[in-house]
């Protein structure tokens, strides 16, 4: 059981230092100021869909293993 959180939690620092490293501060804000704040795509509204999907269906997936 020690052996699985030690192994745990060195894989996510390890996911937390690739993620924090994936962009400079140059990057972050270096950008024009004639930028048009326009959207790529427009978000869908079955997000709201989908998300209360998984919340029902990581419910009734936990909810018999929490007894």
């Amino acid at each position: 059981m020690k052996q699985l959180r030690y192994t745990s939690v060195i894989v996510l620092l390890m996911l937390f230092m690739e993620i924090s490293h994936s962009q400079t501060i140059d990057e972050a804000i270096g950008f024009e100021d004639n930028v048009d704040d326009v959207p790529a795509a427009p978000v869908n509204r079955f997000i709201s869909v989908g998300l209360i999907a998984g919340v029902v269906v990581g419910v009734t997936y936990l909810k018999p293993r929490l007894r």
